[in-house]
């Protein structure tokens, strides 16, 4: 995948490559910004984009406080400004606040695992 988004064949994905990952569902203040670390407002400002998106999207309602409580329980940091890479859900954090089709699977993983689970109809 990467190889196929680095149309220059540089070694590294420029804003426009990184533009084109995942059909375009990473959201503009990712791909602006970005620095090992997170804080509450950070998670404010990356999630009214992927909010943007889900609510185009024709999702029902999100709201940022549940959202943010559930990335501080799954993160469990001692100082909200704790760096991700050291927590087992990091990759799932980011994700979810800078790609709207990544909420949308975090947010119905219940619902997934319930349809995989069930037997096929013949």
């Amino acid at each position: 995948m990467f190889l196929a988004l680095d149309k220059d064949m540089n070694g590294t994905l420029n804003k426009q490559e990184l533009r084109e990952y995942a059909d375009g569902t990473l959201t503009d203040i990712f791909i602006e910004r970005g620095r090992g670390h997170l804080t509450t407002a950070d998670i404010h400002s990356l999630f009214r984009d992927v909010h943007q998106k889900w609510m185009e999207g024709g999702n029902y309602e999100l709201f940022i406080e549940d959202v943010r409580d559930e990335i501080w329980d799954m993160v469990k940091p001692l100082d909200p400004l704790s760096d991700l890479l050291g927590c087992k859900q990091g990759g799932t954090v980011a994700s979810m606040l800078i790609d709207v089709r990544c909420l949308w699977s975090h947010d119905n993983r219940g619902n997934l695992l319930q349809e995989e689970e069930e037997p096929e109809e013949e």
